[in-house]
């Protein structure tokens, strides 16, 4: 996206941000992973028309992205990540609430503090910008 569609700087910076963020995440979940092999990171456990519907929301989004430019891509990417940011903040706490390991426990509540605050910085950036 960064390369066909352009962002105001401070869209911008905090959009990379979020990308750091993630991958930090998800390496975190794949070394977690790797040191227990009871966890699955591809198998989901979702019912069919649960991953349907996620795969028809993604595709969704994608097309909203690919269509617009300007102010109104920049809305629909920060309304995106809202979305993105307190599912993966609220999966991250409920994780961490059932992890027996305290150290995996506090890295997953550590998590989930990051991409809490992350959605609020979006979340203020959208609201910036509607005024």
């Amino acid at each position: 996206m960064r390369f066909i569609k352009r962002e105001h700087p401070d869209v911008k910076e905090l959009i990379k941000r979020i990308a750091s963020a993630s991958k930090a995440g998800a390496k975190l979940l794949e070394r977690l992973a790797k040191e227990d092999p009871s966890i699955n990171l591809k198998d989901t456990g979702l019912p069919p028309g649960e991953v349907a519907t996620r795969e028809a929301i993604a595709s969704t989004k994608k097309k909203e992205l690919l269509g617009k430019k300007g102010d109104e891509f920049e809305q629909i990417l920060l309304l995106t990540q809202t979305e993105a940011l307190r599912y993966a903040s609220h999966l991250a706490k409920v994780a961490s609430q059932t992890e027996p390991e305290p150290a995996r426990a506090r890295a997953l509540a550590d998590l989930s503090l990051e991409m809490e605050n992350l959605y609020l910085e979006v979340f203020k950036l959208v609201f910036a910008k509607t005024k």
